[in-house]
């Protein structure tokens, strides 16, 4: 009788540990997501890790000398036009505004007058005769040159990020207080179900050193082979910075499990006191 209580005893221990590792793992994924996928510094940081306004500067002037050039004009016009300060600026008030959850406007007006300025000294210094065709295709490719830089310059992906945060911050607002409060409710019971405070402590320290240990694993993993590399995104810029991004939250996931290890630690050691003090009675 006296071994089925102590095996009863263990079992629930071990159920109790067990449903305290799923907690903690999902606490460790709702502060992951926090700091790492929603935060704005993970964003920016991505952005800047990745190279991103030098990428769509480079992409974008390439295309738009195509652009002028199949309408019959030089790739000299669009000097001064689509320009990196010009890019990075558009870019960076975008995605600012975005992630103040604001509507970004992309102004384009000096953009137009600077282009439209080229190809009126060109269609002068070529002695071209003015006419209401020529007049209607000089419309046309200021037209596209602006829709092509609004849409480079626009970064979707932010938007999306910022309508998946207030919903997810609906969710953590109800989540996180019963997860915390479940944690509490197990381990009071770990910790009055044992006869030394000690064994329940080290259960305790199981199921956080658990969790910690399955999320550094799965985010090392993740790190190294890289799925998300194999992304069919277009285009290529936009490919590096989602990979850039997900890089980095992934990290935050790396260094959250650390952090849980070395406070497993901490408490092994404090286990170790315990006994002692326990013993030296």
């Amino acid at each position: 009788m006296k071994w089925n209580k102590s095996m009863l005893r263990s079992l629930i221990n071990s159920l109790f540990a067990f449903l305290l590792t799923l907690l903690s793992v999902t606490l460790i994924l709702c502060a992951g997501f926090s700091v790492g996928l929603f935060s704005n510094k993970s964003i920016i940081k991505a952005i800047n890790q990745s190279n991103y306004y030098n990428n769509v500067y480079q992409e974008l002037s390439s295309h738009m000398e195509d652009v002028v050039t199949a309408a019959g004009l030089p790739s000299s016009v669009l000097t001064d036009v689509i320009t990196l300060e010009r890019v990075y600026i558009g870019g960076k008030n975008y995605v600012d505004s975005a992630l103040r959850g604001e509507e970004a406007v992309i102004k384009t007006d000096k953009l137009q007058e600077q282009l439209m300025n080229n190809i009126n000294l060109y269609v002068q210094n070529e002695d071209i005769i003015q006419s209401e065709d020529l007049n209607s295709g000089i419309t046309k490719v200021i037209s596209v040159v602006e829709a092509e830089y609004k849409d480079a310059i626009q970064l979707q992906f932010v938007n999306d990020i910022v309508e998946y945060r207030l919903q997810y911050h609906h969710l953590i607002r109800i989540l996180v207080p019963i997860v915390i409060v479940l944690i509490g409710i197990l381990c009071y019971f770990l910790l009055r179900m044992q006869k030394y405070i000690h064994k329940g402590v080290r259960y305790i320290v199981y199921a956080l050193m658990a969790s910690s240990l399955m999320t550094m694993i799965v985010s090392f993993y993740l790190v190294i082979t890289k799925p998300y590399a194999g992304m069919n995104v277009l285009p290529d810029y936009y490919k590096k910075f989602i990979s850039a991004y997900l890089h980095w939250d992934l990290m935050i996931f790396i260094y959250i499990g650390g952090i849980g290890l070395t406070i497993s630690i901490a408490l092994i050691s404090l286990i170790s006191y315990l006994k002692n003090g326990i013993k030296n009675n």
